[in-house]
C-alpha cells in the first residue's frame, strides 16, 4: 500500500487599523491549511486518490472555509490560523490578537521533565556504583530538580510579566478596531 497527502488550503488577506498609533496596515496574508494522509491498493491508485482528494477538498470548502469565515466575523479571532496583530509601526500588540504564554509554560514543564529523566538515571548509575558514588548521585540529582525548578520559576515568571505587560498596554487605549477581512471566493468542487 503507498501513503499518499493531500493538502488543502484558502489564503485570504486581512489588515487593521492601529488601536494605539492609528495607522492602517498594508493587507497582511493569512492561510487556512489542512492535511490528510490515507493508504491506497496500488492497483485502483489514480481514481481512489482522486476520489479521497475531491471527498476531503469538497470538505474542506464546503464546511471548513465557511466556519472559518463566520467565526471571524462574529468577531471570534480564536481560529487555526495565525493572525499576526502586532502594529508595524508602533509594535503594539491589538486587543484582538491572541495572547499565549502557553510556548514558555509548555518549555518549562519539559525542563523538568528531561531534567526527572537525567537525574533518574544519574541516581541509578551512582546507586549501582556503590556508597560513595551513591551519594555524590543523590547530591547531583537534588542540584538537577533544583535548577531545573529554579529555571521553570524563571521561565514562568517572564511568561507572567510579558502577558501582564500586554494586557496593561492594550488597558491604556479604549480604542478597540476590529482587522479588515478580504475573503477571495472559492468555487464548489465538482463531481
Amino acid at each position: 500500500m503507498a501513503t499518499h497527502k493531500l493538502t488543502a488550503a484558502y489564503g485570504f488577506q486581512y489588515r487593521f487599523k492601529c488601536e494605539h498609533c492609528g495607522q492602517t496596515t498594508e493587507w497582511l496574508s493569512a492561510m487556512l491549511s489542512e492535511e490528510k494522509e490515507y493508504q491506497s491498493v496500488p492497483l485502483e491508485g489514480k481514481e481512489l486518490r482522486l476520489a479521497a482528494g475531491k471527498e476531503f477538498l469538497a470538505e474542506f470548502v464546503e464546511k471548513k472555509v465557511p466556519a472559518l469565515r463566520e467565526k471571524v466575523e462574529a468577531g471570534d479571532y480564536t481560529i487555526p490560523v495565525e493572525l499576526d496583530g502586532k502594529c508595524p509601526f508602533c509594535k503594539k500588540q491589538q486587543s484582538w490578537e491572541k495572547v499565549s504564554g502557553t510556548g514558555s509554560i509548555l518549555f518549562a514543564i519539559a525542563l523538568c521533565v528531561i531534567l526527572a529523566f537525567v537525574g533518574r538515571g544519574i541516581f541509578i548509575s551512582g546507586a549501582e556504583a556503590g556508597n560513595g558514588h551513591r551519594q555524590l548521585a543523590g547530591l547531583i540529582v537534588g542540584i538537577s530538580f533544583a535548577l531545573g525548578g529554579l529555571v521553570s520559576v524563571i521561565v514562568l515568571i517572564l511568561a507572567v510579566v510579558k502577558k501582564a505587560a500586554i494586557q496593561r498596554d492594550m488597558e491604556k487605549t479604549t480604542v478597540r478596531n476590529k482587522p479588515e477581512f478580504n475573503w477571495p471566493e472559492i468555487e464548489p468542487v465538482k463531481e
